[in-house]
């Protein structure tokens, strides 16, 4: 009996998975045709989509329990993205008392553990060193715009964006409020490699590099809840995050980004 139970139960949960798959693939069949077409100027991604949904999609509870599932996936990584703003986005496309408490359970939830990632939270001081070994804080740049790199010598595609900030680099050369720094990992690999890697590029790297230490990657972790890389990050004057999982510079333009904050 308990062999048959068992056998009842996980039939359940792959119905309850393919029920699940079966919404997020209907509702973007429904969607799909329109997000080129149905916009307004100043609408936001998420702001479209949840529009897009009560307009387009016929079942009102299939939905619905979309975007509760939109809620529960946003939520389990950081995104520095403003909690609030994302409640009251989502709770606008939802009227089921059930699926509302779901939405605002998973955000309670991310805003415990990752809202002070948010923007204009203070960026938490990460300790590193310079290419001479002496220690450094992030806590010491305070009245410069940040623009923050994490990277490691073996990830391919972090040195892919090397040409990428030495634009950057090359843009603010003059301006002494910007400083673009990036932040090795190899400290937990192969710290040995990272001296004579950035040597080796000579005139390529023009900007700030430093190796986090043991302490400083424990933070990265830890704290900011980095596991992948490249990272980057726009910090402000004040030591406040203006974006804390910002875009890479290959498939954005963070200078336009940077002076936005300069003129603030």
């Amino acid at each position: 009996m308990k062999k048959i139970l068992t056998a009842l139960l996980l039939c359940l949960a792959t119905m309850a998975n393919a029920q699940e798959e079966s919404i997020e693939t209907q509702v973007w069949n429904y969607l799909k045709p329109h997000f080129e077409t149905d916009t307004i100027s100043g609408e936001g991604y998420l702001e479209q989509q949840i529009r897009l949904i009560g307009k387009y999609v016929p079942n009102k509870l299939m939905g619905e329990r979309y975007i509760a599932m939109m809620a529960e996936q946003w939520t389990k990584y950081p995104s520095g993205q403003n909690v609030e703003e994302y409640r009251s986005v989502m709770l606008s496309g939802v009227q089921t008392d059930s699926l509302r408490e779901k939405i605002n359970h998973c955000l309670d939830e991310y805003k415990t553990k990752y809202g002070h990632l948010a923007k204009g939270k203070p960026a938490p001081d990460i300790e590193f060193t310079d290419k001479e070994g002496k220690i450094h804080h992030l806590s010491e740049y305070k009245g410069k715009v940040l623009f923050v790199d994490i990277w490691g010598t073996w990830c391919a595609p972090c040195i892919a964006e090397f040409p990428h900030l030495r634009a950057i680099q090359e843009h603010f050369k003059d301006n002494p409020d910007v400083m673009i720094m990036s932040l090795s990992c190899d400290i937990e690999r192969k710290p040995e490699r990272w001296l004579p890697f950035l040597q080796q590029r000579g005139d390529e790297i023009t900007w700030l590099q430093f190796m986090l230490t043991k302490e400083g990657n424990k933070v990265i972790s830890d704290v900011y809840y980095i596991f992948g890389i490249p990272h980057f990050m726009l910090i402000d004057k004040e030591g406040n995050f203006v974006s804390y999982d910002g875009p890479h510079p290959s498939l954005a333009d963070p200078i336009k980004e940077i002076e936005k904050v300069l003129q603030k």
